[in-house]
């Protein structure tokens, strides 16, 4: 039993060193393959592009270290002709559409025919947004000026606020100062005049200055008398005074000269003592009466003398604010300036724009629908009419789509293996049998494999075509050739 065991195991090991022999030979014939077609593709790469002058791409031989070779089809780009006129509220009927997909238009070719009653109202409402914005832009345009006018003189006012600023404070604060001193020396005053009348009344103040002016009256009028009758004197000569400052000739004279300026003293003599009566009547017979009412003015002179404090400390917080303010504005005053300029250009710009947007659209409407047939904005092949008869076209629709040969690109498939020699920008030349070649640009590589073969991965390339490309028709079949470029070796 044990030496049929021993030779089955060195059948396997026989089996299994045939087995990798057999491999190794295998990739090495693949290897050798790979190498014969890598060395044909290279050959064989330029077959097709004998007229192709591979130097003024700045691609010759000598600067090409190898080649990527791939099919495709190519496309061209679109052209979307839609409505002009987005302001038109209103759509307009089309009656008859005059072209037909593959035919080739120009600005002159008329696409579409209206029913003539749109286009007269659609007329209508673009003359009269035209009139209202012509109106709406004169009036801004006056508003701008006078904004104008308005954000200089704020800003000049602003300017000499500022600079005035500390003046107007000082001058804020000594009026408010003022005013706190007044009430306060109201206040005071009363508050003496109190103690002034107490310490009248207890020293009998009134009463001895009635006593002396009385006395000082009675004995000037005594003597008057005496004089008046000691020398017959009536008492209109000595109340109708002469001017003059002598005394007279005669001792009678004199006498007379004395006794009318006695008479003016006793006229002082009597102005004080009337005052001295009315004084005593008022601060000693109704002195009850004179005293209760200093004493109930002061509650509200001290009052009003508390409220001047308060509006003082209130009014200084203010008036520093208000100096601030004015200061800060002084300094913010070009910046806000130039603010409302822009705001008021903005707005003016806007109404500009309105009304230049509104004369547009009539001029675009007379000129490519004004006769009540549509004249297209763009000339080439019609590809596709997205309008019908009995319709209506209204701001935004799409008209037509036209081939644009100026983007005509090609999509190809490019194997794994290759993809990671090409980048974005790269040179490349399309070849048909049919067209001819021409010279393209790596526009976009997709970096997502689309293929669905584990096996053969592929990724999506795209080729934008440049210079003369419309002899090349859209889905035709050409080869794009990858030009890789490397050292000399």
């Amino acid at each position: 039993m044990k030496k049929v065991k021993s030779l089955t195991l060195g059948g396997k090991v026989r089996i299994l060193i045939l087995a990798v022999l057999l491999v190794i030979i295998v990739i090495l014939g693949v290897l050798i393959y790979k190498k014969n077609v890598a060395k044909d593709n290279w050959q064989n790469s330029f077959a097709g592009l004998e007229n192709v002058d591979l130097n003024s791409m700045g691609m010759g031989e000598e600067n090409i270290s190898d080649t990527v070779l791939a099919a495709g089809v190519t496309s061209v780009g679109m052209i979307s002709e839609n409505f002009p006129i987005e302001s038109l509220s209103i759509g307009l009927e089309v009656e008859e559409v005059l072209i037909a997909a593959g035919e080739k238009i120009t600005g002159e070719t008329a696409v579409l025919k209206f029913s003539e009653e749109s286009v007269q109202e659609a007329r209508a409402e673009l003359e009269t947004a035209l009139r209202e914005a012509d109106l709406a832009y004169r009036a801004g345009k006056i508003e701008y000026e006078q904004a104008v006018i308005s954000a200089e003189y704020d800003y000049q006012s602003a300017v000499l606020a500022g600079e005035h600023a500390e003046a107007v404070y000082q001058e804020t604060i000594s009026n408010m100062e003022e005013n706190v001193e007044k009430t306060r020396t109201a206040f005071e005053e009363a508050k003496a005049e109190i103690t002034a009348y107490e310490t009248a009344i207890a020293n009998g103040t009134y009463s001895a200055n009635l006593e002396k002016y009385r006395s000082e009256y009675d004995s000037n009028y005594n003597l008057l008398v005496s004089t008046m009758e000691e020398w017959g004197f009536a008492w209109t000569d000595v109340t109708n005074a002469r001017g003059g400052n002598g005394w007279g000739a005669t001792t009678r004279e004199q006498y007379l000269k004395a006794a009318q300026n006695l008479y003016s003293v006793l006229s002082i003599n009597e102005k004080y003592l009337t005052e001295a009566e009315e004084e005593y009547d008022e601060k000693v017979t109704s002195g009850s009466f004179y005293l209760q009412t200093l004493q109930l003015s002061l509650p509200e002179l001290e009052e009003a003398y508390a409220t001047a404090m308060s509006n003082y400390e209130t009014s200084l917080v203010k008036a520093k604010l208000t100096k601030e303010t004015a200061l800060t504005e002084a300094e913010l005053a070009k910046k806000s300036y130039e603010t409302n300029l822009e705001k008021a250009e903005s707005d003016f710009t806007i109404l500009e724009e309105a009304y230049h947007n509104a004369e547009e659209d009539l001029a675009v409407f007379e000129a490519q629908i004004g006769t009540g047939y549509y004249y297209p904005t763009e000339a080439g092949t019609v590809l596709r009419i997205s309008i019908r008869e009995g319709r209506e076209v209204t701001a935004g629709s799409t008209l037509f789509t036209l081939s644009d040969y100026s983007e005509m690109t090609v999509t190809v498939s490019v194997d794994q293996a290759d993809i990671a020699k090409l980048a974005v920008g790269d040179s490349a030349i399309v070849y048909s049998e049919e067209s001819g070649t021409a010279q393209g640009t790596i526009s976009s590589i997709n970096p997502v494999s689309g293929s669905s073969n584990k096996t053969s991965i592929t990724y999506s390339v795209t080729v934008e075509m440049t210079g003369n490309t419309t002899q090349f028709a859209t889905n035709e079949s050409v080869y794009v050739y990858f030009m890789v470029g490397g050292s000399d070796e």
